[in-house]
């Protein structure tokens, strides 16, 4: 048997078995097809997965999963996984990661806050060990898209700050329909489920209006300097437009520290 029969026949069993796991358990067959095509188009383009973890952000509570007693968000797994993957391309490509006063300084407050979790071990029960370490892991995970994001070009960038934006008038839609929907979380019987029960407050899909009201208000800051550098009438126009949307929302969150 030659070299490329034996690749065939290797091959062929390999696809055989792909299918044949595919009967049994298709969602395993999904998930980890979907996975090693999200790692290859992350590896081939970081840029790629910051918009992934940008979308994932706009779901919020929605995208709540949980799996073996560990609740999540889908942006638990995006960010950690871009970020990782951007390490592994740097790793693979040795190139090298570039360091400044910001990333330098979140570099040592990783190590702080890793060491503390460590000599904080003891006093812990197993359980929350387990929760306390998976948090600093997504803390890693979503402050670490700094270093991805750095690492793009100018026009790379300009095109996340625009996905922000974007994602942000997504934020706002979603909130303008669910405080329709849902203008008390009592009566909704959200409540019962462990959240505060605002009512008439803009929460949008964080449930928090607090916090979806500090992210209107960061959107609403980079809006004003695009506005500012904006010399076009028309463009100017539309985002007076998107920042009356952002400033309408803001409102609504009735949040003193957004506000402020």
């Amino acid at each position: 048997m030659s070299a490329l029969e034996k690749n065939r026949f290797v091959l062929s069993l390999a696809m055989l078995a792909l299918a044949t796991l595919a009967i049994f358990a298709p969602a395993l067959v999904f998930g980890a097809t979907g996975g090693i095509l999200f790692g290859a188009l992350v590896f081939h383009s970081p840029t790629f997965g910051i918009l992934a973890a940008i979308l994932a952000s706009v779901f919020g509570e929605f995208g709540r999963m949980e799996v073996a007693g560990i609740s999540f968000l889908i942006l638990d797994l995006v960010a950690p996984a871009v970020f990782g993957i951007w390490l592994l391309r740097k790793f693979t490509r040795k190139e090298k990661i570039i360091l400044d006063g910001i990333s330098s300084s979140l570099l040592i407050f990783w190590a702080i806050g890793f060491l503390s979790l460590i000599f904080a071990s003891g006093e812990l029960a197993g359980e929350e060990l387990k929760f306390a370490f998976l948090h600093f892991l997504r803390f890693v995970g979503i402050s670490g898209m700094l270093f991805v994001a750095r690492d793009c070009g100018r026009k790379e960038a300009s095109g996340i700050l625009n996905s922000l934006l974007f994602a942000g008038f997504l934020l706002a839609i979603s909130g303008f329909i669910l405080l329709r929907v849902f203008p008390d979380f009592t009566a909704a019987g959200l409540t019962e489920a462990g959240w505060d029960p605002p009512i008439g407050r803009l929460a949008s899909t964080f449930f928090d209006p607090n916090f979806t009201g500090g992210v209107f208000a960061f959107l609403l800051a980079i809006l004003g300097g695009k506005f500012l550098r904006e010399r076009k009438f028309a463009k100017q126009v539309f985002l007076i437009a998107v920042e009356g949307i952002l400033g309408i929302a803001l409102f609504l969150t009735f949040s003193r520290s957004a506000l402020l």
